[in-house]
Formats: structure tokens, sequence, C-alpha cells
């Protein structure tokens, strides 16, 4: 590819991301909110609540099946945007102020590379706009490598739990197949997976009991590298879809 073509893509995927910042920035400008829940949440708007706020803060995939190779290395900016209906009433009761219509996660993360086709991540997150935090971690296998003919094929495992909430326990398990070919700059990807939430309320206001709930989500994506840097965008599919972003740099 002509270097002409490399720096655009490098100046597409810094627009792009800075765009993504910039939204995450000043998404709660004036509209800080808090959790909590008023005596009106009932067992089943909690169980709700409890599905699409897991969903929205678990591990999204983002990446290729494809390993990362020994020694290799990724760290990069990230934002998940999930689409929620704030005007449903677990929303509505769930916050202190107005919800918004997008669930905004913006993230650190970052990815080791090791033999045997493993990668291990993990991710950081602090949520400003709803006074939250996030930590989780991954560790994947990829089962076929891929190579000029062959896909990739990896599973993967991962955790997240919800930082910093005093209303709420969130913590999500996730298990996912995914499969990749790379052509040129281009690798597309995409998966099927189970997410396991467990939501368990800590409000004096209600007395509700905790929610263990499971659902499947199939997602698709397309990374774009050259090197040393690397832009992805990925859509994910279950009760509420969610679109991520991440622009890394690795080796």
């Amino acid at each position: 590819m002509a270097p002409q073509s490399i720096r655009r893509i490098k100046a597409a995927s810094g627009i792009l991301c800075l765009a993504i910042a910039m939204h995450v920035a000043t998404a709660g400008l004036g509209r800080a909110i808090d959790f909590e829940f008023d005596p009106g949440l009932t067992q089943a708007l909690f169980k709700d609540l409890g599905e699409e706020a897991g969903l929205a803060v678990s591990y999204m995939p983002a990446a290729p099946a494809e390993p990362l190779g020994f020694p290799g290395f990724d760290i990069g900016i990230e934002a998940t945007a999930t689409s929620i209906d704030s005007d449903d009433a677990h929303w509505q009761l769930a916050f202190s102020g107005d919800p918004p219509d997008f669930l905004v996660v913006p993230k650190l993360r970052a990815r080791v590379g090791l033999p045997f086709g493993i990668d291990i991540g993990a991710v950081y997150s602090s949520i400003p706009y709803i006074k939250a935090g996030l930590l989780g971690g991954e560790v994947k296998w990829a089962a076929l490598k891929g190579g000029a003919v062959m896909p990739a094929v990896a599973v993967r495992g991962a955790y997240t739990t919800l930082l910093s909430v005093d209303e709420l326990d969130l913590t999500t398990y996730s298990a996912d197949l995914s499969i990749s070919k790379g052509f040129l700059i281009f690798t597309p990807y995409a998966g099927v997976g189970q997410v396991w939430i467990q939501a368990e309320e800590k409000s004096a206001a209600v007395a509700l009991s905790d929610e263990r709930i499971s659902k499947t989500r199939g997602f698709v994506g397309l990374q774009i590298g050259v090197p040393l840097v690397s832009f992805l965008v990925e859509a994910a599919f279950a009760s509420v879809p969610s679109y991520t972003a991440r622009l890394s740099v690795g080796f």
C-alpha cells in the first residue's frame, strides 16, 4: 500500500477516536447523574435494568480471532455506546436525573500475546457522567491461528465488574467463539457468545432479590491495521445493541 494511503488511514483513525473522546468528555456536562433507586422500582423492572446495564458494561470482544503472537503487545483507547430507551420505567426509576439515550463507556484496554496462541487482556473505565467505573479482564485462545488461506478461530472468556456505585453490584461473565480472516490491512471478524449477568441491589429504598440473567450476543467487526497502529469498529447485538470503536498501538 502507498505511504500516502497509510497516512490517510492513520489520520482518519485519529479523527474518529478524537470525536469519540470529545463525545465522552462532554456527554455528561451539566447532567451528571447517580444511580439512585426509586421505591417504585419493582423486581421485574430491576431485572430489565440489570439486563441492559449488564450488557452495556460487559466485556466487548473488540478484536479479531487471530492471536497477537508472542511477545505481542497492544494498548489503546476504546469507547462503547449502548442504545437504550431512556423513557423506559426501569431507567427512569434507577437514576437521580434523566438517563441518556446512549450509555457511553470510555475505556483503556491492553492485551498481551503469550505462547500457544493465547492472549490475555484487561480493561479499565471511568464513567464520570454516571459517577461509576469499570474493571475487567479476558483470556483468549486461538485454536486456529490462521494463515494465508485458513481463517483464525478463537474462544474467549471474560469478566467485568462495576465500580463506585453504592446502589448496585453488577458483575458479568462472558464466553464467545469468533472467526476472522485478514486481507491486506483489513481483518473482518464475526462471532457469537453468551453473557451471564449478576445484579444485586444495595439500596435502602427497595428490597429486591438478586437477578441472574443469561443473554446470547452476536457481533461483527472490522480491524484496519498498519505498522504499529490499528483502528477497529464493532457492532454487538443482543436485547440492546452496542457499538464499539478502538484506536490502539502495538507490536
